[in-house]
């Protein structure tokens, strides 16, 4: 973890599109009340039960967001990329952390403090606005993924997942395919086994192309078909 000093908000090209609901004069109080951190691969950017002091603005990097009960199991409920922004849900509640934001790649994040982040609420009805418009967005997603988790079999499960890759995060039909079998499985509630055997066997249909790290989707509307009613 890296505490960088860089540039302000008002010309900044990586802040979270909420925040162009900010008067110039928000925006420069804003970056006087922040700062951006590098994380290295691997390492937590907040973490599950802390108490929740600041809200970020996700710049560069992808991350993803974990759940972990008391039994010690672990659910990724989704990938977080530029230029999302996060609070520990606990912001107007009990001001706690209730998932973990861990590092997929090299990110960067601005930390804002939460006292700040609550005074422009509280001075900007728009800036309020878009902020509930952002987490409504993200929490019908994870209600979305979770009734998946639960309803689809393994193939719907891991479609879905594919699909989610190509259009939401690298908006690509060919891209990167750097995860472990194992996040893949704390994605889809299933083992790595089960992950592989899949990917496989979607290989072998002719749905996707798998080689050297790299993955491209040749059939999405079959992906989809079977994302749907897996």
């Amino acid at each position: 973890m890296t505490n960088e000093n860089n540039n302000g908000c008002l010309n900044c090209k990586r802040k979270s599109p909420i925040f162009d609901s900010l008067t110039e004069s928000q925006l420069k109080y804003l970056s006087e009340n922040r700062y951006s951190i590098s994380y290295k691969t691997g390492e937590l950017i907040y973490k599950q039960g802390t108490k929740n002091t600041n809200v970020i603005s996700f710049t560069s990097g992808l991350a993803q967001i974990e759940h972990t009960s008391i039994s010690g199991k672990t659910i990724v409920l989704r990938l977080v990329k530029p230029t999302e922004f996060i609070t520990g849900l606990g912001v107007f509640l009990d001001d706690l952390n209730h998932f973990s934001v861990k590092a997929l790649q090299p990110s960067t994040v601005c930390i804002i403090e939460l006292n700040v982040f609550r005074e422009l609420l509280d001075s900007n009805k728009k800036f309020a606005l878009a902020y509930i418009g952002e987490q409504n967005k993200h929490h019908i997603f994870t209600f979305n993924r979770l009734v998946s988790y639960n309803l689809k079999n393994r193939e719907g499960r891991i479609a879905e997942l594919l699909l989610y890759l190509s259009e939401d995060i690298y908006e690509s039909e060919k891209y990167k395919f750097d995860f472990s079998k194992q996040l893949i499985a704390d994605m889809t509630g299933m083992t790595r086994a089960g992950v592989f055997s899949i990917l496989k066997k979607y290989q072998s249909d002719g749905l996707i192309h798998l080689s050297n790290g790299d993955i491209e989707i040749f059939k999405p509307e079959r992906l989809k078909e079977i994302s749907d009613f897996g």
